[in-house]
């Protein structure tokens, strides 16, 4: 079955199907440049990706039952294990202004574990989103979302294009939203993901925590990581 993803908003834009194998047909109403673009984004040879961290080394993803009570930091506990909107709890814990700031939004390759728990080749482009929860200006939450090029069609094209919106507003309105399984991790300096979870903060901790899980909005994969930085260990535990 082929799949299509639209390169614009209107009924005259470029799009590309998709065949079994994951390769891309250009199609373009208007023979404008639209197809080469495509053709462009979907050349994984032509992405520029930051550096990683270093040393890198993959966090220790892992669901909660593998993890000793002790080692996990109780003032957390009830964030990384609450099945809800994230963005939910932020709200109610924070008492001030809630927002959401943009850290990066582009096309990438991921990284081997996230191409390996959404099922798909490592050289596979996909939609990376990274994004701090704010409570008045301070940054509660990190979030990395990856999003296979194959999740960016139908009703789904729209999550390309949530600029300051949180993705729970989106995933957590859909009926058709399931989750898999929560992995939790703490992170360091010499994991990676660490050094862009706490790049904007004034102090760094030695330790932070994150979970993830694949979601399927329509039954298509996306994986959300989320971190959870100093001003969050302070939020109330009881919400």
């Amino acid at each position: 079955m082929h799949s299509s993803l639209l390169a614009g908003q209107n009924d005259s834009a470029s799009y590309f199907t998709l065949g079994p194998t994951g390769s891309a047909n250009c199609v373009n109403k208007n023979r404008s440049a639209g197809c080469a673009i495509i053709r462009l984004l979907l050349n994984v040879e032509s992405f520029k990706l930051p550096a990683p961290d270093r040393p890198v080394s993959v966090p220790a993803w892992a669901p909660y039952p593998r993890w000793l009570r002790s080692r996990i930091p109780p003032e957390l506990r009830p964030w990384l294990l609450d099945s809800g909107s994230l963005t939910d709890r932020v709200k109610q814990a924070c008492a001030g202004c809630f927002g959401v700031r943009v850290l990066h939004q582009g096309w990438q390759r991921p990284r081997l574990d996230e191409a390996r728990a959404l099922g798909i080749p490592v050289a596979r482009a996909a939609w990376v989103r990274e994004v701090q929860l704010l409570c008045d200006g301070r940054p509660w939450v990190f979030a990395r979302t990856v999003m296979p090029v194959t999740t960016l069609s139908g009703p789904q094209r729209r999550l390309a294009h949530l600029g300051n919106r949180p993705l729970g507003a989106f995933l957590f309105a859909d009926p058709s939203m399931s989750r898999g399984v929560v992995e939790l991790a703490p992170l360091n300096r010499k994991r990676a993901m660490y050094a862009r979870a706490v790049a904007n903060l004034t102090s760094q901790p030695e330790e932070i925590w994150g979970r993830r899980s694949v979601f399927r909005v329509g039954g298509k994969p996306l994986l959300v990581t989320e971190v959870f930085l100093t001003a969050a260990n302070r939020a109330p535990a009881r919400l």
